[in-house]
């Protein structure tokens, strides 16, 4: 119930122990911009996240990069373009950035995986390279 609303604090304990998906990087000047430009103003959490996915959409495109590794927030932000996982650590910074613990998972050593010719099938389907984000409590 504490968490419907945004902003919101995490009670003590459950903020110690959601201390690594609070961990953040210093904010470069974009990154610090494009913090600076979310609206703080009451809102249920869902309706937050809902707009902030949506002003990430439209402002870094998509695209699909090979290089292995993890563009920075501010190399995404300055490019406006990245891959999901890109996208998807940019992300889980401005949410930490935001009080929100959120935690980053690369799918990315399954591709690594699949480019050697190695293929691993899990419940009917073949795995695909894909960034997940999720938020903590």
């Amino acid at each position: 119930e504490s968490a419907e609303k945004f902003p919101f604090a995490y009670d003590p304990w459950l903020a110690n122990e959601l201390k690594p998906f609070l961990e953040t990087v210093d904010p470069l000047p974009r990154f610090a911009a494009f913090l600076a430009g979310i609206d703080r103003s009451p809102i249920k959490t869902v309706d937050m996240l809902v707009a902030l996915n949506q002003r990430l959409q439209h402002d870094v495109r998509y695209l699909i990069r090979l290089e292995t590794g993890v563009q920075t927030p501010e190399e995404t932000l300055v490019k406006a373009s990245g891959s999901c996982r890109d996208s998807g650590w940019l992300l889980v910074q401005l949410l930490r950035h935001l009080g929100l613990a959120a935690r980053f998972v690369s799918l990315q050593e399954r591709a690594e995986r699949r480019q050697r010719g190695e293929r691993e099938v899990a419940a009917g389907h073949v795995d695909e390279a894909h960034a997940v984000l999720e938020r903590e409590a």
